[in-house]
């Protein structure tokens, strides 16, 4: 599908990567951070807590102008 000589399909493909990397990433440090502060518990928690509200909630867009 293409609309203004755009691939549509590409640049969602392109975008869910993005995502899944960016997240990835934030495990990733995370998870060693949380093990030597010994707080890995808490932190799983807020994660999953903050994962979950990101994925319903969609997160906060204000207008440009």
């Amino acid at each position: 599908m293409k609309k203004n000589h755009i691939d549509i399909e590409q640049d969602v493909f392109c975008y869910g990567w993005q995502i899944l990397i960016r997240y990835s990433t934030f495990i990733i440090i995370l998870i060693p951070i949380s093990i030597y502060l010994g707080i890995v518990i808490p932190v799983s928690i807020f994660v999953l807590t903050f994962f979950c509200l990101r994925y319903y909630l969609g997160g906060i867009h204000f207008n440009n102008s």
